[in-house]
């Protein structure tokens, strides 16, 4: 148990006040002065244990919907900016100038209408907001000159740009109870938004339409060229699942009195930010919905306050806490998975298309300098002399005649590509590079585009190395506008589009790594590279099936695994029970998989009599699903992985397995 120090803090403000409303004695005379007393207040927090704690994060939606928290510690955490120049990551900072007046960026970008959307975007259905849900938005952001900031968002499928048809708008400070407005001093702010209240302007409601595919945000909209701005983490909560922290408190203040409850990264200093504020003085409580907050320790104090407001407070509490936020597990499902399936050039042709050797590529057309160095496939691509105002670089990839694609079996195209970025600031940014032919598309016949070929939409590529995977099981005939998961481009004339599965058999398939402009040559945003490329079948079993998972968690706490099979495909979120069954529970220190020949709650599972033909269970981050007694169909795995702390992540596979007898 702490010692008692609101009742020492408060007493010793008392001493102060006595010393302030005694007479003092004039010099020279030793008579009383008729001076007027000066009020003092004071206030401490009285619950210190309970704040002295630690709690789950909560229901995050980068955390448990995209797998990545928004936590700045990758360049693309944040998915897309207008405006800025300089743009980088450090140290789980992400920072940026504006270009011009008010920048604006997107932690969760909807993509675009006529595009292969093929990231987390919000365009695909599974990695949208449910706005039912997810309502709460906070975030720790660094500006000068602060103005007015704005949340926008857009529900269209075909995705459109967040113009103005939904936002909420804000002055960027504080309004005092009397009336008086103040905003908030440079430096470094925590926002905390509730989506469905009014702002200072609005435009619709958060909760009108669900989903929300596309999340802008304008930090500071008439901050000039140059202004600097800094992203610590942005958070998408739900407040209904939110770990509640009891702040409670003694004040000699009155009625007219206000408090603000302050969170800070220490206890060195008071700079810390507000949470709530304008809470009556004489409540004597708060209770603190602590998923607005970061992953990590937080300390709090309060702020007593009258009608100027909090920016000239009476009196401060001392410091209670940490507040310990404790961070979800990290969860992937990597098979099966889109990549890990039975892939078509190791399987029919016995050399995967690792750009080990030039084997792995049957025609380069218009790429420049082309290189294959250690495992890696480079090129350049120019728009031909006085021709077309983009390049038509492409290749072909290596098919055995003898061995076609079966396209009824060989669905998920991946791409392992990278595009040098220009080392001129001023071609640097992502629209600049888009707009200049950063995008990636394929295509394929058999007698010749025209006849029975198809051409996909294109993709936009990101900084680095990435891994890109279109699903040509959505490569259907006759694509529009009206039909936006087909992948197959809407606009394009000249190609059949045929579909994929529709021609069963597949002899000629095509990259066109880049779509380079004349602005774009010689700048470096013209270099390609490739280190793989698969075309895999989904996962498929007979009599057992190894189900495999990457995990960790950001405190090394032990961790509870448990694997369910469903036959509903995922939604992005878990099936409901009735829909799923629960085939493994791995307790945080395993020290056997367990034994799947009994009976486990409400599923079975049985092992194989047939000794000959026995698969022994898996070692690590894995699970053995026999599958022998399971009837043939298409099934989906979901895991969820659960800390002591409450914290649960549910994670399921992008792909199905596919059970045949």
């Amino acid at each position: 148990m702490k010692q008692n120090r609101c009742r020492q803090f408060i007493v010793g403000l008392l001493w102060a006040g006595i010393m302030l409303v005694a007479t003092t004695i004039v010099l020279g005379t030793g008579k009383p002065a008729h001076t007027q007393a000066v009020p003092t207040y004071s206030i401490c927090i009285t619950n210190e244990d309970d704040i002295e704690t630690t709690v789950s994060e909560g229901d995050d939606f980068a955390t448990l919907k995209l797998g990545d928290s928004w936590d700045m510690n990758q360049r693309r955490d944040i998915q897309w900016e207008e405006g800025f120049t300089g743009v980088s990551t450090n140290n789980g900072l992400w920072q940026g100038s504006f270009s011009t007046t008010g920048g604006y960026l997107f932690p969760l970008f909807q993509g675009f209408d006529i595009s292969l959307n093929w990231s987390h975007l919000g365009a695909n259905d599974v990695y949208a907001i449910d706005t039912s849900r997810y309502t709460q938005l906070s975030m720790r952001l660094y500006t000068t000159n602060r103005s007015a900031y704005a949340i926008y968002w857009t529900y269209q499928k075909p995705v459109m740009w967040p113009l103005g048809d939904y936002f909420v708008a804000y002055q960027d400070g504080y309004r005092a109870p009397s009336g008086a407005f103040s905003t908030w001093p440079d430096g470094w702010h925590i926002y905390n938004i509730d989506l469905r209240e009014d702002g200072d302007a609005r435009a619709g409601v958060w909760q009108a339409n669900s989903p929300v595919r596309g999340l802008r945000i304008d930090p500071n909209l008439l901050g000039p060229a140059g202004t600097p701005v800094k992203i610590d983490w942005i958070r998408l909560t739900d407040p209904t699942k939110s770990p509640i922290i009891p702040i409670r408190w003694q004040t000699d203040a009155g009625a007219n009195h206000f408090v603000a409850v302050y969170v800070n990264t220490d206890d060195d200093d008071y700079e810390g930010s507000p949470l709530a504020w304008d809470i009556p003085a004489t409540r004597g409580y708060y209770d603190l919905s602590t998923s607005v907050l970061a992953p990590g320790e937080w300390w709090v104090y309060l702020v007593l306050y009258d009608q100027p407001g909090l920016l000239q407070p009476l009196a401060h509490s001392e410091y209670a806490g940490p507040v310990t936020i404790n961070g979800a597990p990290h969860l992937t499902i990597t098979a099966p998975s889109r990549t890990s399936g039975v892939d078509y050039a190791t399987e029919e042709l016995g050399n995967p298309w690792d750009m080990s050797d030039w084997a792995d590529l049957a025609y380069l057309y218009h790429v420049q300098s082309p290189l294959l160095a250690d495992g890696i496939f480079s090129g350049t691509s120019a728009p031909p002399s006085g021709s077309a105002q983009q390049s038509d670089a492409h290749f072909w990839l290596h098919i055995d005649p003898a061995h076609p694609i079966d396209t009824t079996r060989y669905r998920y195209l991946t791409l392992r590509a990278a595009v040098d970025v220009p080392t001129n600031p001023a071609y640097q940014t992502i629209s600049w590079l888009v707009e200049n032919g950063r995008v990636t598309r394929s295509s394929w016949w058999n007698g010749d585009l025209r006849t029975d070929g198809s051409v996909t939409k294109s993709g936009f590529q990101y900084e680095g190395w990435n891994t890109y995977t279109i699903d040509l099981h959505h490569a259907a005939p006759n694509p529009s506008r009206d039909t936006p998961d087909n992948v197959l481009d809407p606009v394009d004339a000249y190609c059949a589009q045929a579909g994929w599965r529709e021609l069963g058999q597949l002899y000629h398939l095509r990259i066109d790594p880049v779509e380079t402009t004349w602005p774009a040559v010689g700048t470096g945003a013209d270099r390609f590279h490739f280190d793989w490329i698969k075309l895999t079948a989904d996962a498929e079993s007979d009599l057992a099936y190894t189900i495999r998972w990457e995990v960790d968690d950001p405190e090394n706490d032990d961790l509870n695994i448990q694997v369910f099979v469903t036959t509903t495909p995922p939604t992005g979120g878990m099936p409901p029970l009735d829909e799923r069954s629960l085939i493994a529970t791995i307790p945080a220190k395993p020290t056997a998989q367990p034994d799947q020949s009994r009976s486990n709650g409400d599923y079975q599972v049985y092992l194989p009599v047939v000794l000959n033909r026995y698969v022994p269970p898996c070692e690590g981050n894995c699970f053995t699903w026999y599958t022998y007694a399971t009837p043939a169909g298409t099934y989906y795995i979901y895991i969820q992985a659960k800390d002591e702390y409450n914290n649960s992540t549910i994670w399921y596979a992008e792909s199905p397995i596919v059970v045949k007898h």
